[in-house]
């Protein structure tokens, strides 16, 4: 029975062995799992903070950008307003004047025309003429041609 004893205590010592290295075995495995989750983290987290970064960068990249297209283009309006011809409104009323004035000369003139003698009706009578058809809308003038713009560089700030 010694014997017997011997072995069940042999036996018990190597189940506490592997249970005492089973469990130092599963702390390890939890501290490794828990250093890869902080390391995950911290990765995360940098690179969230780089992402952020970069946004930023290119948030103002992108405005300094058009802050500058801005500029440019009422450097242009600008240039073209001074290049283009003044348009004013009274410039529509002149048509009306004119045509005011060969009223009143067309008046003048009559009188004038029926002192004269009349001449004899032609035996033939020249057909009828037709109506002038109704004119449309007035066509759109097409803009004037510009000189080619000079080509200036770029200034940035």
């Amino acid at each position: 029975m010694d014997d017997s004893k011997s072995t069940a205590a042999a036996v018990e010592q190597v189940f506490d062995r592997l249970r005492t290295a089973s469990e130092r075995f599963a702390h390890a495995a939890e501290e490794q799992v828990r250093q890869l989750e902080e390391r995950t983290k911290a990765a995360a987290d940098r690179a969230d903070a780089r992402a952020e970064r970069l946004i930023e960068t290119l948030d103002r990249e992108v405005r300094i950008q058009i802050a500058d297209l801005r500029r440019d283009i009422e450097q242009l309006m600008h240039r073209v307003t001074e290049m283009a011809p003044v348009r004013r409104p009274a410039a529509k009323k002149a048509p009306a004047k004119k045509a005011a004035a060969k009223k009143a000369a067309a008046k003048k003139a009559a009188p004038a025309k029926k002192a004269a003698p009349a001449k004899k009706a032609p035996t033939k009578k020249a057909p009828a003429k037709k109506a002038p058809a109704k004119k449309a809308a007035p066509a759109k003038k097409a803009p004037a041609k510009k000189a080619p713009a000079k080509k200036q560089p770029v200034k940035r700030a």
